[in-house]
């Protein structure tokens, strides 16, 4: 089946071009997607009259670019960043931070995808970088990547300061002050004691006496009772058989 193509298909066609494709590919994917139609007669005149309009479209905006590139060529983009000491920046520069600062130098609307960065700026300096405007047209502008001036003063005034050793004053030695002789307090002589007076012994009360008396006399021999009378009895009988 012979279709002409309304839009690019990657690896097939582009726009315009009169293709031979299998019918089923014609039928389940392009047609229902619109990206090609039956060639035709009419078909073909309508694929021709919108060739000739996109042609002048086109010439329309490669004559826009044309003038914009040479105004991008002539200026310098300007981007105030925060860096470390060796010239490195904290982050990275990208594209959307380029177009944002054409459009206020400019007042283009730039699409951040048609700025071709390999990669981020990471480093402080000028950096030429391409914008793919159209198809045939592509600008070139300069991108410079300075310090924030604030940091730039604080390094400046931060600058290693040499440490000057102080001397520590030494201490003096405490003097020792001369202790005073003591004086030799003299001795005290001991006192004699006086020998305590012997107190007389108070007399006695009867009662005490009494008392006394009895302590001193021994107390009288109880007197045995009848079962021990019999047993001494016993006793002395054996003691004269013996003898005997």
């Amino acid at each position: 089946m012979k279709v002409v193509f309304l839009q690019d298909v990657p690896s097939v066609a582009q726009a315009g071009e009169v293709k031979d494709v299998a019918n089923g590919y014609a039928r389940n994917f392009l047609f229902p997607k619109k990206l090609a139609a039956l060639a035709t007669p009419g078909e073909m005149r309508r694929l021709e009259e919108r060739q000739q309009s996109e042609s002048r479209r086109q010439a329309v905006l490669e004559h826009e670019a044309e003038a914009l590139a040479q105004e991008l060529g002539g200026i310098t983009v300007t981007l105030k960043v925060r860096s470390g000491t060796t010239g490195r920046i904290y982050g990275s520069v990208t594209n959307t931070a380029i177009a944002r600062e054409i459009k206020r130098l400019t007042g283009h609307d730039i699409d951040k995808h048609v700025i071709e960065l390999e990669e981020p700026i990471k480093v402080l300096g000028s950096h030429q970088v391409s914008l793919k405007l159209t198809r045939n047209v592509t600008a070139t502008v300069n991108v410079l990547v300075e310090q924030k001036e604030e940091e730039a003063e604080e390094k400046k005034e931060k600058k290693p300061k040499e440490k000057v050793k102080v001397e520590e004053p030494k201490k003096k030695k405490k003097e020792k002050k001369p202790v005073a002789d003591k004086e030799t307090e003299p001795e005290e002589e001991p006192v004699a004691e006086e020998p305590a007076e012997e107190e007389e012994p108070e007399p006695e009360s009867e009662q005490e006496k009494a008392e006394a008396s009895a302590e001193g006399e021994p107390e009288p021999e109880a007197e045995a009772g009848p079962e021990e009378q019999i047993w001494e009895e016993a006793e002395e009988q054996e003691e004269q058989e013996e003898k005997e």
